[in-house]
């Protein structure tokens, strides 16, 4: 009788699977704590920090981050707490991603505060940095209190 392996122990990658060429943008290291005292958006630009799946970025606030997407590739904003373990509850909610330009085709979902939100980048900017909107919610548990912010990064769309 053959032993049969623990996927989990011992995974296989499915032949032909390749890095993805999709990426993800992480709000990383929220600070749910000092960000709900935040009285400008300097203050809440300190309390974020931004990271990506590419190669080319470190992690970095918000006024100097830029990610570089690829054209027909998704794109997924993602919400971290800073402090997390089993006794925090605190949450970020990203509910809304906008912009002015027609480099991103949001993706359908329920109008409401979600973990991630999706977009697919549809123009080619020719390494051309535009701003983009991030609107995100932050509960801090130990508050028992609630509040949205919005941040202003930057994308760049490439092939």
């Amino acid at each position: 009788m053959s032993q049969q392996k623990d996927p989990i122990k011992d995974p296989k990658i499915p032949p032909g699977t390749y890095r993805t060429s999709d990426t993800i943008i992480t709000l990383y290291d929220v600070d749910t704590k000092n960000i709900m005292k935040a009285k400008s958006q300097t203050e809440v630009i300190g309390y974020v920090t931004f990271d990506d799946n590419r190669e080319d970025n470190n992690r970095g606030p918000a006024t100097d981050f830029v990610s570089k997407v690829y054209k027909n590739r998704f794109i997924t904003w993602v919400g971290a707490v800073k402090d997390s373990d089993a006794n925090n509850r605190d949450q970020v909610l990203i509910y809304d991603i906008s912009s002015n330009s027609s480099m991103v085709e949001r993706q359908p979902f329920v109008r409401c505060a979600n973990t991630h939100q999706t977009a697919l980048a549809i123009d080619e900017l020719n390494y051309n940095h535009e701003e983009y909107t991030i609107s995100f919610w932050v509960w801090n548990d130990k508050m028992k209190e609630g509040r949205g912010f919005m941040l202003d990064p930057r994308i760049s769309v490439n092939n």
